[in-house]
């Protein structure tokens, strides 16, 4: 057994295996979910079936038709496996279950658990993943039991507890699906608990599990000395931890004021409420666009300027390490700060708490930004030429919200061509599996590769 595995390991390789993996899990899904008794309604093409497995398990939201109208039971069930599966991802699942049944892994699956989860250190890969799976469930089984407080008299009991799960899976691993309304959570819009409790879920799964991990491992330690020393707890922290939590906090609080400030008269969105209760749907649109996919209003009535901060907000997206996509808001602030300094002085080094930030890794944030452009390109040319009747602004953000793994949409999902549709399932599996998985899967051969180096040469730039 483990000399097969190493033989399909050295065969394949940790990026092939990590962009198959998600590749058989969406197959495996949309086949199962065109079973009979998997649909309330017959005649559902295949590539519909492949569009919801895709947009489940890369946890994005973005559906041709609504859930509850169109899934049995056993269909959402099956949906729910995709979200969980999509946001942990299959390799998690895999490794977690071997060091269950106590088999080691060798260097070459810690290598794959190290790329798929964007860990520092392949030490105690086992540990780690067993952690994530602890956390996971205690975010998603406190997350159900406070929405079990509003669902439970609203649907019932059997319906009120699995529509919690369903409801609290998906807004933990940042997918956006909902089974009980085809208009999302519009109906919720001034709901504080169901706000508020998806909200947090959101923010949670966004974050990353090594933000996490670290925040309560400096926590408990704190704790154990009487909280004394909060300040050389924060002070601890990792530099990723801080990055993530100051660049999280300035896009929510920042999309909240521009949104509220912009949608303030709009009588389609924030127009009919108090301005009191124009804070919820502003804080919560703000909270989706970290790559959520719920909706507290209609998207296709917002202003255009919304529209247009909401696609950078969603290419920015959420954390490393974690259940949302985007580029990721640690890309955003080193690619920010060093364009920052190169205005300065372009042989300055980049520091951020008292730490030197390497060229090395801005040199890794500009490609993953410059692999995203290229990819969104191709993708909004193909789809001006399949969908005429969309405008440039609806065609941009759809791709943005599928690359991006959000699943907000300006209402065009359903009414894509067959070509739209194949564009947005390869955007949404491209933002799930990572832009330099997705090239080194392509591109990388397990041959050595024989460096040389050549005079230097001066092009001019600019």
């Amino acid at each position: 057994m483990r000399s097969r595995r190493i033989q399909i390991m050295r065969k394949l390789g940790t990026t092939r295996l990590v962009v198959l993996s998600f590749v058989f899990v969406v197959f495996t899904g949309a086949c199962m979910l065109a079973l009979p008794w998997s649909n309330q309604v017959d005649g559902v093409r295949f590539i519909d079936h492949l569009f919801v497995a895709t947009s489940a398990t890369c946890v994005t939201g973005l559906v041709p038709y609504a859930i509850v109208d169109h899934y049995t039971l056993f269909g959402q069930c099956v949906i729910i496996w995709l979200m969980q599966v999509g946001g942990l991802g299959l390799m998690t699942l895999i490794v977690f279950f071997m060091t269950m049944m106590k088999e080691r892994l060798f260097q070459g699956e810690k290598k794959l658990m190290h790329d798929s989860l964007n860990t520092r250190s392949l030490r105690e890969i086992p540990k780690y993943v067993r952690r994530i799976f602890k956390y996971t469930f205690i975010f998603e089984g406190c997350g159900a039991l406070l929405l079990m407080i509003d669902f439970i008299p609203r649907f019932g009991v059997p319906q009120g507890i699995f529509n919690s799960i369903f409801t609290a899976v998906s807004a933990f691993c940042n997918a956006g699906l909902d089974n009980f309304a085809p208009t999302s959570l519009i109906g919720f819009v001034t709901n504080p608990l169901i706000n508020i409790v998806i909200a947090a879920l959101i923010i949670m799964g966004g974050l990353g599990f090594s933000v996490w991990f670290d925040l309560c491992d400096h926590f408990f330690a704190c704790a154990r000395q009487g909280f004394r020393g909060i300040k050389q707890m924060v002070r601890k922290l990792s530099i990723h931890t801080k990055i993530v939590i100051i660049a999280t906090t300035i896009l929510i609080v920042g999309g909240t004021i521009l949104f509220y400030i912009i949608e303030f008269d709009n009588p389609a969105t924030l127009g009919q409420l108090n301005p009191f209760e124009k804070i919820y749907p502003a804080f919560f649109t703000s909270v989706t666009l970290r790559t959520a996919g719920f909706s507290t209003i209609d998207m296709a009535s917002t202003h255009p300027l919304s529209q247009l901060l909401m696609c950078l907000w969603m290419l920015i997206g959420g954390s490393p390490g974690g259940t949302a996509g985007g580029i990721k808001t640690t890309s955003a602030v080193v690619l920010i700060l060093t364009m920052i300094g190169l205005m300065h002085d372009e042989d300055a080094d980049v520091n951020l708490f008292r730490r030197r930030i390497s060229r090395k890794t801005f040199l890794h944030a500009f490609m993953i930004l410059a692999y995203y452009v290229m990819f969104l390109f191709v993708g909004v040319a193909i789809m001006l030429v399949s969908e005429p009747s969309l405008s440039l602004m609806e065609i941009v953000y759809e791709c943005i919200s599928a690359i991006a793994t959000v699943g907000l949409s300006l209402n065009v999902s359903p009414g894509l061509s067959d070509v739209g549709k194949i564009v947005i399932i390869a955007l949404m599996l491209f933002g799930r599996c990572g832009p330099i998985t997705i090239m080194c899967s392509m591109f990388t051969t397990n041959g050595k590769r024989t460096e040389r180096h050549f005079p230097q040469a001066d092009v001019l730039i600019g």
